[in-house]
Parts: structure tokens; C-alpha cells; sequence
């Protein structure tokens, strides 16, 4: 859809709330990855999940990428466009 620069506000921002509502799900984890000494488990060993909370903050760190994106796109399309 950015390629060809159509965007569909409504589907942006339900993609939004869902990736929201996903990220307040894995918290808990993210919160008990911050409650660690060595926070650089996270990104030692990509394959090796010794805890939940590695997963869990992997996917919500994903998802914060995802939602950013998203929001650049929307922001992209609520522009004027150049006649």
C-alpha cells in the first residue's frame, strides 16, 4: 500500500489499537525483563530462550517497530498532496 501510496486510515488506526492492545498483553514480561541485572540477555543468543520474559519482550520490542511504522504511514497520509 505505501508503494503505491494508498492508504486506508480506518485499517491504520484498528491495526494500531491491535498492536496497542497486544503490547499492554506482553508488559508483565517486559516488566520483569527490566527487573533483570543483565538486560542484555535479551540480545545475547537470538535462538536460545532460557525465559518467557526473553520472548515476550522480543515480540513487544517488535511490535513497538511495527506500530512506529504505522504511524509514520498514517501521518504520511494525512498530508496534502501537491497538485
Amino acid at each position: 500500500m505505501a508503494i503505491f501510496e494508498y492508504y486506508i486510515p480506518k485499517l491504520m488506526i484498528a491495526l494500531a489499537a491491535g498492536f496497542l492492545v497486544y503490547c499492554v498483553i506482553l508488559w508483565p514480561g517486559v516488566a520483569e525483563w527490566l527487573q533483570q541485572e543483565n538486560k542484555s540477555v535479551l540480545f545475547d543468543d537470538v535462538m536460545k530462550m532460557d525465559h518467557l520474559y526473553i520472548e515476550e519482550s522480543r515480540e513487544f520490542l517488535g511490535l513497538l517497530i511495527c506500530l512506529a511504522v504505522l504511524v509514520f504511514y498514517f501521518l504520511r497520509s494525512l498530508r496534502k498532496k501537491p497538485v
